[in-house]
């Protein structure tokens, strides 16, 4: 996954000259001229690394000029900082997190994490468009988690409300800013469904550090040091598995196709038929994969009694897709992994027409664009 970056190039040009005149009493003085000086060797260029460390250091220096929103919200007194280095765009340098909290009764039990990258030069910050939040709300029934991927695949953002145990996991990156989160899979407290079990794998816990601003030495900071010097590296070994292999090792079905946002006539459309529920074209959207071709898939029958194999050209991925869950995908090509207790034929009329459906949870994004 690649971050939008800008590169620029310096040039520096000249070179100074040195005019002299030889000579000497007593012997035959040569011809006047100018001679070239000592070369002045031109200031080491700095390494993407090193850029990289410097403008961390300049926003752990200051972070509030990045949380402004607290000051204007009450939530600046008191707040304490803490900062990780993750890799999460698939190159050699991290990205920087840097994590805000305070006392629970103004923050209620939540955190506020802005992720910060660098272009690819490591000559421009790349601020965040957003801010993620972490915590278990003490109101509200919010539960919030921010991992790293196990496959440096940018950050893994859980949302689950404690009254209803539905959650959400949504891949952050940086190569949106106006939509950087979408949608990896639903979740369901107690579920044993084997799509989440694989996000479950890719989750990987962030190391974080607390520091002061203006009063910690940034230079002391052992990890941002390590940057600079071009040593800097994850805690944990990234997975070299391809998702799709681990996806069937446990059993998941692999698909690839394009997604499409559409309503019922839309779905009918798309498979040229007439829709043979035409009283039911109301708003509502549902999200279908539409496959690279016709593929033979093994799943569960319509009245619920064993499974059955059958060829699918379209997948139903969720029936109730919200613009915010499946939009940002739309015509897109993806790579998904199924769960296939969870996808089923229709044993109705319901469109996609003798396609199959998957129930929630049982749906993971494995790759976008491949």
């Amino acid at each position: 996954m690649e971050v939008k970056r800008a590169v620029h190039v310096a040039v520096v040009v000249g070179m100074a000259a040195v005019l002299g005149l030889a000579g000497c009493t007593g012997a035959p003085a040569p011809d006047q001229g100018s001679q070239a000086g000592p070369a002045q060797s031109e200031p080491a260029k700095k390494t993407v690394e090193q850029k990289a460390a410097e403008l961390y250091r300049g926003v752990l220096a200051d972070p509030m000029a990045y949380f402004g929103h607290l000051e204007e919200q009450g939530l600046a007194e008191g707040v304490s900082f803490e900062y990780a280095l993750v890799e999460a765009t698939g190159d050699d340098v991290p990205e920087l997190l840097v994590r805000a909290s305070g006392t629970s009764d103004l923050w209620n039990g939540i955190m506020e994490i802005m992720p910060f990258a660098v272009s690819d030069d490591g000559s421009e910050l790349v601020v965040p468009s957003v801010w993620l939040n972490e915590g278990v709300a003490g109101a509200g029934g919010f539960r919030g988690s921010v991992s790293a991927s196990a496959y440096g695949d940018g950050l893994l953002v859980s949302e689950t409300s404690s009254g209803s145990g539905e959650g959400t996991v949504w891949r952050y990156t940086w190569d949106d800013a106006a939509r950087p989160q979408r949608i990896v899979c639903d979740t369901q407290i107690g579920s044993d469904s084997m799509a989440a079990r694989l996000v479950e794998n890719e989750l990987v816990t962030i190391d974080w550090v607390s520091y002061a601003p203006g009063k910690t030495d940034l230079d002391e900071l052992e990890d941002v040091a390590a940057l600079e010097a071009g040593e800097w590296k994850p805690t944990e070994d990234l997975l070299e598995k391809d998702p799709a292999d681990a996806a069937r090792e446990l059993g998941l079905i692999v698909l690839t196709g394009s997604v499409h946002q559409l309503d019922n006539q839309g779905i009918a459309d798309l498979q040229g038929v007439e829709n043979p529920n035409p009283g039911s074209t109301g708003l509502g959207m549902s999200a279908v994969l539409q496959l690279d071709g016709p593929t033979t898939v093994t799943a569960m029958s319509g009245d619920g009694m064993g499974s059955r194999e059958g060829e699918a050209k379209l997948v139903m991925l969720d029936r109730e897709a919200s613009e915010l869950d499946w939009g940002g995908y739309q015509g897109q090509h993806m790579t998904v992994a199924i769960d296939p207790t969870l996808l089923r034929w229709p044993s109705d009329t319901s469109l996609p027409l003798g396609e199959p459906s998957v129930a929630r949870g049982g749906v993971a994004v494995l790759a976008v664009g491949e």
